[in-house]
């Protein structure tokens, strides 16, 4: 995925667990559907994030380029961890 400053990914949702590798240091916010509070977030290259499946949001990249893979979990292994 790749958001430039500025930019605003839509409304989605997470229906399995998921990792998030930045490839570029970035500052973004998080907001919810249901008006929760936003989430801000610092990532930095090379660092990989677990985050499970949640609340309908969206991604809103502030003044810096937001580069990343997301590598969603859609298989659990025997002991109900990805695998």
């Amino acid at each position: 995925m790749r958001l430039e400053p500025g930019e605003l990914q839509p409304w989605q949702l997470h229906h399995h667990p998921y990792l998030v590798l930045a490839l570029e240091e970035e500052h973004n916010r998080m907001d919810f559907l249901d008006g929760s509070e936003a989430k801000h977030m610092h990532e930095t290259p090379d660092r990989v994030v677990n985050r499970d499946p949640g609340k309908v949001h969206n991604l809103y990249e502030g003044n810096t380029r937001h580069v990343n893979r997301l590598i969603e979990l859609k298989q659990l292994g025997e002991d109900g961890r990805p695998g």
